[in-house]
């Protein structure tokens, strides 16, 4: 049991992947207080079968005191047997009750201790109950943080690939962004190109008038 209590101050001071699986550990160790518990229970049932044997023992030794007592009352005031004969049948019943009063008193120690035993054992019963009953809403709240636990890993996992492919995304939009740059300034390039080819064409033909012009 105080396995069981580590684990879960461990459970609130650690992450999951730093112990042993506290649920399975949670459960086995409930496992174990129930056949505890069971066991509690068969014990507690032998125990008042044997407590009902000394008490039924305990009405028979009473009643067979009683009976020998009566018998030797009988005995010494009714008997119609001589004297000694009489004195010697009265001590035998005597004898027989001290007997069975004698089994009396070691069926009330007997009754005793099953009693005392009795009620030990209902009271560690009643703990077994009390603490596996704790255990399972502890075993509950385990449970529920495991799953918060794998939610949240699953939020961060998804939250990872989110920004991954906004990252890419990014960067594809940057890549366009300069691909189009790159053709504007081409395309001003080409303009210019034709400009200069066109003025250095009319410088050409100026060029060649004027030197016809002077042949003449």
């Amino acid at each position: 049991m105080k396995r069981l209590f580590r684990v879960i101050k461990s459970w609130f001071n650690k992450t999951v992947d730093e112990l042993e699986d506290p649920i399975l550990m949670a459960e086995q160790s409930i496992r174990e207080l129930k056949n505890n518990l069971q066991s509690c229970y068969d014990g507690l049932a032998q125990v008042k079968a044997q407590k009902l044997i000394a008490v039924r023992e305990k009405d028979e030794a009473k009643e067979e005191s009683e009976g020998y007592l009566k018998q030797a009352s009988w005995i010494k005031n009714k008997s119609g047997k001589p004297e000694e004969e009489k004195e010697l049948a009265v001590k035998e019943a005597l004898k027989l009750k001290i007997e069975a009063d004698s089994r009396i008193k070691a069926s009330d120690t007997n009754i005793a201790f099953f009693e005392k035993l009795e009620k030990d054992i209902n009271t560690k019963i009643s703990k077994l109950k009390k603490t596996i009953s704790d255990f399972e809403r502890e075993l509950t709240t385990l449970k529920i943080k495991d799953k918060m636990n794998k939610v949240s890993s699953n939020v961060r996992l998804s939250t990872s690939s989110l920004n991954y492919e906004s990252s890419i995304s990014t960067l594809k939009r940057m890549k366009e962004k300069i691909d189009e740059e790159y053709a504007i300034e081409d395309a001003h390039l080409e303009v210019e190109k034709e400009h200069s080819d066109m003025d250095l064409s009319e410088f050409k033909e100026e060029e060649e008038l004027e030197r016809l012009y002077n042949q003449l």
